[in-house]
């Protein structure tokens, strides 16, 4: 019996942290299947208090975190398409990122940015493609 609960808890060591070391690359290029929702999945992400990463020029400036089931849940309600990828490959994607001759960069995104958008009084919602969209 104490051979079987070790076991048991030796694989809960093993597999239950492999999932904490992956990320959840959200691509913003041609693969993309929904881009503007893709911005609201990372959004309400940073919104809920989860940190992320913005890659700037990479693969349409693409978006990075750990991976986690709320943000899964909420891509896929919303048909954002995303890439899990493990922790080594997010290591060599920001080493890559931020190499000397690469025009990329990485941006941490920790809090959730204001939105404002002004408006005249007379225009109406559907006069503007970005009120449309908020």
């Amino acid at each position: 019996m104490k051979r079987f609960i070790f076991t048991i808890f030796t694989l809960l060591l093993l597999f239950g942290g492999a999932k904490a070391q992956q990320q959840v690359l959200i691509p913003m290029d041609a693969s993309q299947t929904d881009h503007l929702k893709a911005y609201g999945v990372i959004f309400n992400h940073i919104k809920d208090g989860f940190p992320a990463k913005w890659l700037l020029n990479y693969r349409g400036g693409s978006f990075m975190a750990v991976i986690d089931n709320d943000i899964i849940r909420k891509a896929r309600l919303r048909n954002v398409s995303l890439e899990t990828v493990s922790n080594s490959e997010a290591a060599s994607i920001i080493a890559e990122i931020e190499s000397p001759g690469s025009n990329t960069s990485v941006v941490n995104l920790e809090k959730a940015p204001r939105i404002a958008v002004y408006t005249p009084d007379q225009a109406l919602p559907w006069d503007d493609a970005v009120t449309l969209a908020l």
